[in-house]
């Protein structure tokens, strides 16, 4: 398989461009995902108030995180936080991790809400009542109850990245973040791509467990959040 990584340099971007054109607005310069799909926008780093080009598309107050050095700050937008992260690559399929304990299913669209407010506990600010909609989100239920979940978001060309990686308070430690990537990993390169992931430099946690599940830092890069006003 003839795999891009430059894709990789500007994954909103090329996964608005891609494999998730319907889920866009925009246009050829700039573009965003629907607001009630996902907060992020991206655009052809280099050119002059691109950023004043996607004012339609926002509403007053709306926020939205962008990779650095994209948009040039401009009147009526202000950087209300700044996001340093780790983009990491897993470019070798595992083996299942075997497990006859612990049962893992794809939500359905009737567990989205539950999948809402799991996320928004755990990792508020990242997704929306329809993120789930971007791909498969697989969960793991204790008494009937969601606890922990991860998912698919951006597909930039041959890639797949995973995200809303989360385990509710008095949960964690048992494993289940492990599982739901493993068998998420195992998935994606069945389907003939690469998974891949975003994670805040700070969370050392998170990364020593993707190292441990074969992912590998590609580079660092830093997510500003714009807020349109």
């Amino acid at each position: 398989m003839s795999v891009n990584y430059n894709l990789l340099d500007n994954p909103v971007y090329n996964s608005l461009l891609s494999n998730h054109s319907s889920f866009a607005i925009g246009h050829n310069m700039a573009l965003k995902y629907k607001h009630e799909v996902l907060p992020f926008m991206g655009g052809v780093p280099g050119h002059k108030d691109l950023l004043t080009t996607m004012n339609p598309f926002f509403q007053n107050g709306e926020e939205a995180f962008a990779q650095e050095n994209t948009f040039e700050e401009v009147a009526g937008w202000k950087i209300t936080a700044h996001v340093p992260c780790l983009q990491m690559v897993c470019s070798d399929k595992p083996e299942i991790i075997p497990d006859n304990k612990t049962t893992l299913h794809v939500l359905a669209a009737d567990e989205a809400k539950d999948l809402y407010d799991l996320v928004n506990t755990v990792q508020p600010g990242f997704f929306r009542e329809k993120t789930y909609l971007l791909g498969d989100y697989y969960g793991i239920k204790e008494a009937g109850k969601l606890v922990a979940v991860a998912g698919e978001r951006m597909k930039p060309g041959n890639f797949t990245e995973l995200s809303a990686i989360c385990t509710l308070p008095g949960y964690t430690g048992k494993g289940y973040a492990r599982l739901l990537i493993n068998r998420l990993c195992c998935k994606i390169f069945e389907e003939g791509n690469i998974p891949f992931l975003h994670v805040a430099a700070s969370n050392e946690r998170a990364i020593r467990v993707y190292e441990l599940l074969h992912f590998r830092k590609r580079r660092d890069l830093t997510f500003l959040k714009w807020k349109f006003s």
